[in-house]
């Protein structure tokens, strides 16, 4: 049976271009991964941890932030926010542990939306 992956890994496109940076611990993704466009431009960076998603997740088009989501143990878990062309956030989404929330007076309203209509009740 080969070894696990342990170190620095680099995926390369058919060019030499460099695709992707991660390092591994025995097997599993430890530490931040990038991903690189074409251009050698950043597409996304993850933190990993145990080979999960644990922490910020950053996603670039044109190089500038387009995405920053935050997760904990492989589960989306506080802000997610998505940033127009100019870097002004356009709408933010709130996690806990994987689940959507909303905050202030939403939060009932987005329960509502999960549980469905309200169902007849014969007396």
């Amino acid at each position: 049976m080969p070894d696990p992956l342990h170190g620095e890994i680099l995926r390369h496109a058919p060019d030499g271009t460099i695709l992707e940076r991660a390092h591994f611990v025995q097997g599993q993704l430890e530490g931040e991964v990038t991903r690189y466009g074409p251009g050698g431009e950043i597409v996304h960076t993850a933190q990993f941890k145990g080979g999960k998603l644990d922490g910020p997740l950053k996603a670039y088009q044109s190089g500038k932030l387009l995405l920053l989501a935050h997760f904990h143990e492989g589960n989306q878990h506080g802000e997610v926010t998505v940033f127009d062309p100019d870097g002004k956030p356009v709408s933010t989404e709130y996690y806990e542990e994987g689940k959507r929330i909303e905050r202030g007076g939403n939060a009932l309203r987005s329960a509502q939306r999960e549980a469905g209509p309200p169902k007849k009740r014969s007396y």
